[in-house]
């Protein structure tokens, strides 16, 4: 389309020329993709079924995993400027190592553990590896934007020139310290790329991968609950399912993005039975993990604080004597963690904190709007809105339903009273988001106890009546389809 041509005003009486707003190519006929694109995806579908079948996955789920997988290979590169560009070559190479990476780490888990996987083992490693691909290739796609990528690549190459500690500045204009946790852990890959936009594809690739991994420990978390693998492995679907999570890596959040992946194995950690009082070894796992994840994000570092806090409580108090040491070691490890975080990093910006509480408490006080006008009352309204983009409806009814399935069976098992503080601190924070004119990312810090409910919440629906199984198979399927929707809107129109 185009608009036209137009006279500035009555001192410039020139007629400028036309504003494109749009270019549409039509073909002539049928559009037949590049040989060599074709030629790559059958590659790319060929290692994706050796690689499930050495995984050991049953004939059909090899055959289906196969058929989904490849389908949305060719999606992708079919997509945009996908078939016209080296994309697809960058699709082989990405199968390729993934399938490589996880046969070699399945192949150690299982020599450690001496035995085999059971097939829910299997699945949630299959659809992490599915998810991790697809999510890293919409990533690497020429239609994906930027975002704020970019300027993560940016202070990374400031965190490589020596520069450590720096602030930014949240919507609203208040600055914040910008914990460099992600950066540090890039700087031992940096030697594999050039400076410039590469910094941004290593930044997404390890948020991606540490996702990954640290989502695939929701399966004994959720496993845990009823002792049903099923409710682990729907688990480990559900957390990639759910829209927010990639949708904050593609608006360029890295840093909050990895902060919140090592949030989630700390929470697995937190719900493991070895993490206890008398095993300092463990106690000085977690207390690393929840630092790592406190140096990665300044929400990561509120909440998460807080969030451990919690579950060391609840423990205590709803757990019994059998959780009295592992209440110990969750509540010694998040103040260890603390401490050091502050140490290391956020006591260099004791200025900058003076400075925002004051604006904060005087805002807070004259009910002062956000960054986006918002008050009080429309910032509650906003809620359900949010629930249903960040969340889904099918989801929530899932975690819903479990939590109340929980609640009923008066469960004090170590994993639901550990999620439950996790999502209880969350919903505290969602107050205090409403309350004041802050956000500090709670809805993210929800995904994991959203979805190790929801599995539960499948579960529980599976195993009771008809009806409420075809429901949990419904909200399931609406799951599935709510998160395919959210990440291939992604890549924009065709």
């Amino acid at each position: 389309m185009k608009s036209s041509t137009f006279v500035p005003g009555p001192t410039d009486t020139r007629t400028l020329g036309v504003m494109l707003d749009s270019l549409t190519l039509s073909p002539a006929g049928i559009v037949i993709p590049p040989r060599l694109a074709l030629a790559r995806i059958a590659v790319a579908s060929a290692t994706v079924g050796v690689a499930v079948a050495l995984l050991g996955v049953t004939p059909a789920a090899t055959v289906a995993t196969a058929i989904l997988l490849s389908f949305g290979l060719a999606a992708l590169v079919a997509h945009g400027f996908g078939p016209y560009t080296d994309y697809a070559h960058a699709v082989v190479r990405t199968v390729a190592w993934t399938a490589v990476v996880t046969i070699a780490l399945a192949a150690i888990a299982r020599w450690k553990r001496r035995e085999a996987f059971r097939n829910t083992a299997k699945f949630a490693i299959a659809f992490t590896a599915a998810a991790f691909v697809l999510e890293l290739l919409a990533l690497l796609h020429p239609n994906m934007p930027i975002g704020d990528a970019l300027f993560q690549a940016h202070r990374f190459q400031e965190v490589l020139a020596g520069h450590y500690y720096f602030t930014s500045i949240a919507p609203g204009n208040y600055r914040f310290p910008y914990a460099p946790g992600l950066y540090i852990v890039a700087i031992p890959f940096s030697a594999f790329v050039r400076r410039g936009l590469s910094d941004m594809t290593l930044l997404r690739t390890i948020v991606c991968a540490t996702n990954a991994l640290c989502g695939l420990l929701l399966y004994n978390v959720a496993g845990r609950i009823r002792g049903d693998r099923l409710a682990g492995a729907l688990a480990v679907a559900l957390y990639h399912l759910i829209p927010l999570g990639f949708g904050v890596v593609v608006a360029g959040n890295l840093t909050n993005a990895f902060a919140q992946s090592i949030s989630v194995a700390a929470l697995a950690l937190m719900a493991a039975p070895m993490v206890r009082a008398q095993k300092p070894a463990t106690l000085a796992i977690l207390t690393m993990t929840l630092a790592a994840a406190f140096l990665s994000h300044t929400s990561a570092f509120a909440i998460g604080s807080v969030a451990a806090t919690t579950v060391a409580l609840l423990l205590w108090w709803r757990g019994g004597p059998a959780m009295r040491s592992p209440a110990a070691a969750v509540l010694a490890a998040a103040i260890i963690a603390a401490i050091l975080a502050v140490v290391v990093y956020y006591a260099h910006f004791l200025e900058t904190y003076q400075t925002e509480f004051a604006r904060i408490s005087s805002e807070t006080a004259t009910a002062a709007p956000d960054a986006g006008g918002r008050g009080i009352a429309s910032r509650l309204e906003s809620v359900p809105r949010y629930l249903r983009i960040y969340f889904g409806f099918p989801a929530l009814a899932l975690a819903i339903s479990g939590a109340v399935s929980l609640w009923r069976r008066g469960a004090r098992d170590r994993s639901t009273l550990t999620t439950a503080g996790w999502l209880v601190t969350c919903g505290a924070f969602l107050v205090l988001g409403i309350l004041t004119p802050v956000d500090m990312r709670y809805y993210l810090a929800a995904i994991p106890a959203i979805a190790v409910f929801g599995a539960a919440g499948a579960t529980a629906g599976w195993a009771s009546s008809a009806n409420w199984r075809a429901l949990a198979v419904v909200l399931l399927a609406a799951s599935v389809y709510v998160g395919v929707d959210a990440w291939w809107v992604t890549l924009g129109p065709r």
